[in-house]
């Protein structure tokens, strides 16, 4: 994984892939809700570019990212076992 990681850096990069270092993916969700997006970059976001992004627009690239569930109601009919 590392080896075809590195070699495919450019790749990634044009496609504006999130690469986080010490995370997992529970671990990105808790960061997220605590609001620790400082955190997010300065100890685990990876800049894929020689360019380094900064902080205030990788925190909004981020947060763009994230767009909430619309809340659905479910008619009381519909709940019932089908047959």
């Amino acid at each position: 994984m590392p080896k075809d990681f590195l070699e495919n850096l450019e790749a990634y990069a044009e496609h504006e892939v999130i690469c986080f270092k010490g995370l997992g993916f529970f671990d990105v969700g808790v960061h997220v809700m605590m609001g620790w997006w400082d955190k997010i970059y300065d100890e685990h976001y990876v800049h894929l570019t020689k360019e380094k992004r900064s902080r205030e627009e990788v925190i909004a690239f981020l947060k763009s990212c994230l767009k909430p569930v619309p809340a659905r109601t479910v008619p009381h009919g519909d709940m019932k076992k089908k047959e």
